[in-house]
């Protein structure tokens, strides 16, 4: 995990920082993770001409806790792109649903 960590941290160090662009990544796993983080790269590809990436990366799975659930709608309520990666063979975790109604409810309240 903090090897995808480390690689989140690689791809937001931009040559130039201008404007802040900031993602949110929600993940189920690992291969979700990885998944999400080559979208990054093509965002940050996108995104070039010294804009800087703040990237926020969350686990499905400590989104159950109030706290950590919190911090993770905050951070998508001002994030300009939110990835949500998950194969969801098992069905959406209720702390994900729980998070997105938080989300949610911070958007329309801003």
């Amino acid at each position: 995990m903090d090897h995808l960590i480390e690689k989140c941290s690689d791809i937001a160090a931009p040559a130039r920082p201008a404007r802040k662009f900031s993602i949110t990544i929600i993940y189920e796993n690992l291969v979700s993770a990885a998944r999400a983080l080559r979208a990054c790269e093509l965002l940050r590809s996108e995104v070039a001409g010294g804009s800087s990436l703040d990237v926020n990366v969350w686990n499905m799975a400590v989104l159950g806790e109030d706290a950590i659930r919190t911090q993770a709608a905050s951070a998508a309520s001002l994030a300009d792109v939110v990835i949500v990666s998950a194969s969801a063979r098992e069905g959406v975790p209720p702390a994900f649903r729980s998070w997105v109604n938080s989300w949610l409810w911070l958007n329309q309240n801003r």
